[in-house]
């Protein structure tokens, strides 16, 4: 009988190194693209529609149909993520991927039943005569409902692709994808359909982002006649107890980074929630940059990495340590240049935004350095610990959320925010120490101080009047130069032998091949 062939160990932790490192270079080189694309299709987007009332009605929508999402409330996709069948059950595999299948498409059946009563109801409550616009609101809402049905269920193939760490596929769609959709977007706002034009765009990404995953899922072998299309019962309660907590938790996230969009249309306008988009969406650059890493990578290697402590400790200083060094200077630079940033981009007319982008642009690196530690707690088993901690944070930005907007308008809402993010920095950056023995203050440390130095700096040069008298161009290049330049020269002159070592390591990790690798 001939013996199986068995691959060693150190040979399996190797490949799962390589691959989640190459993986990740494409995902960033992917995320960084529809950034890039993102960024300057919204630029033409906002100059060629010019109205905040358009942004503002489309910002609520997406915060109803985001709120009535069933799926993302049920946290299958991490349950399965999480789940390992039995390696001696040749079937476990194709078992559970059906499970998982069935439930998720049950739930975005669910999930188009609620948003369609729930936005009805609204209606016949009176919500348009509470808010100005508000039936309009809820009508793009009922709308978009559908597109985000079609995502849900691209999403469903998404996952059992990332699953096996298949991300380049993945990203390679995301990055075709994103071109033609804005460009969709932007034709459309050149006839003057406003918010349909923003509409277009979601639908046409989500049509082609669900063709694209399906024919990679197809080239995979998931589209076969021999997957069993089965539900296993005891599977699907365990998938729905554990994802459930996770849901519960996403529900608290999306509550967190969305109320703030509903306080302000309710109870401020919705032309200020408009401003108050553009200034959000400009903020989160630091972030959007980083959420691919957090959001999946991390996650997946987390959840491989769950039972090696040791490895375990290491990778999620890494990405702690990554997500400082690329978001904290470009956060820092966005908050110097806010205001000739909104000129520059927007025109004048977008100017009341830019002190929203100052505020809120300091949770641009706050927010990624939470979702990685949620994603680690949910990845190692403990998705209670982020359900508790979000719980919190909605919890004091619902308290607080309304009255400071009541009193101060949405710069209320913005402080509301920042208390809710920072309450729950320092509850889940707690456990962190206490789970994987990683203390924040010693990550963290050396960079607050280069920050401190390089706004110490900036002023200075602030005192030079013919910096002030450069056209609005000029001035946001020297700032944002002057801002990176001097972020990293102070870090490499403070710890040089740890930025030297950190960049090997990365460096040596993206060429390492499985005959080399030791990690």
């Amino acid at each position: 009988m001939t013996t199986p062939t068995r691959t060693s160990p150190s040979n399996d932790r190797s490949t799962l190194s390589q691959r989640a490192v190459r993986g990740g270079l494409w995902v960033v080189a992917s995320s960084y693209w529809m950034v890039l694309i993102g960024f300057l299709a919204n630029i033409a987007l906002t100059r060629i529609i010019n109205d905040a009332v358009v942004f503002g009605t489309f910002a609520g929508a997406m915060f109803f149909v985001e709120l009535l999402r069933l799926q993302n409330k049920l946290g299958l996709n991490y349950a399965y993520i999480n789940y390992r069948p039995d390696p001696h059950d040749p079937a476990a595999t194709s078992t559970a991927r059906a499970t998982y299948i069935g439930l998720e498409l049950a739930a975005i059946a669910g999930g188009l039943l609620l948003a369609s009563s729930g936005l009805v109801l609204l209606h016949w409550l009176g919500y348009g005569t509470w808010v100005a616009g508000g039936d309009q609101v809820l009508l793009v809402a009922l709308v978009l409902s559908l597109a985000a049905a079609l995502d849900g269920f691209a999403n469903v193939w998404r996952v059992l692709l990332e699953k096996e760490l298949h991300f380049t596929g993945v990203s390679i769609v995301n990055m075709l994808v994103a071109p033609l959709a804005y460009a969709v977007g932007i034709a459309l706002a050149l006839r003057g359909t406003g918010v349909a034009s923003l509409i277009g765009f979601v639908y046409v990404q989500y049509v082609l982002q669900l063709a694209g995953v399906l024919w990679l899922a197809w080239r995979a072998g998931l589209l076969t006649g021999r997957v069993r299309w089965q539900l296993d019962r005891p599977l699907a309660a365990h998938f729905l107890r554990y994802g459930g907590i996770v849901g519960l938790g996403l529900l608290a996230t999306m509550l967190l980074t969305q109320l703030d969009n509903f306080y302000i249309m309710t109870f401020v306008g919705i032309s200020v929630l408009g401003f108050y988009d553009r200034a959000y969406r400009t903020a989160q650059w630091p972030s959007t940059l980083l959420a691919a890493l957090t959001a999946r990578i991390a996650l997946y290697t987390y959840a491989h990495l769950q039972d090696d402590m040791i490895r375990l400790q290491k990778s999620v200083a890494m990405v702690i340590w990554l997500i400082v060094m690329l978001a904290m200077p470009l956060a820092l630079a966005i908050f110097l240049a806010a205001a000739d940033i909104i000129v520059l981009l927007y025109g004048p007319d977008w100017l009341p935004a830019a002190i929203f982008l100052r505020i809120l642009v300091l949770f641009a690196v706050i927010r990624p350095l939470w979702e990685n530690a949620s994603n680690l707690f949910v990845a190692i088993g403990k998705p209670r610990l982020p359900l508790i901690f979000m719980t919190v944070q909605v919890a004091v930005l619902a308290i607080a959320g309304l009255p400071l907007t009541l009193w101060f308008g949405a710069l209320g809402t913005t402080g509301a925010v920042g208390l809710a993010f920072a309450i729950g920095m320092l509850l889940i950056y707690r456990d962190i120490l206490r789970e994987v023995q990683i203390s924040m203050v010693r990550e963290l440390a050396v960079p607050l101080l280069v920050t401190l130095l390089t706004v110490g700096g900036y002023l200075l040069l602030t005192r030079i009047p013919a910096l002030a008298e450069l056209a609005v161009w000029w001035r946001v290049v020297w700032k944002l130069g002057y801002t990176f330049v001097a972020f990293y020269v102070l870090l490499f002159a403070i710890q040089p032998h740890a930025m030297r070592e950190r960049i090997r390591l990365i460096w040596a990790a993206a060429r390492r091949t499985p005959n080399t690798a030791t990690d």
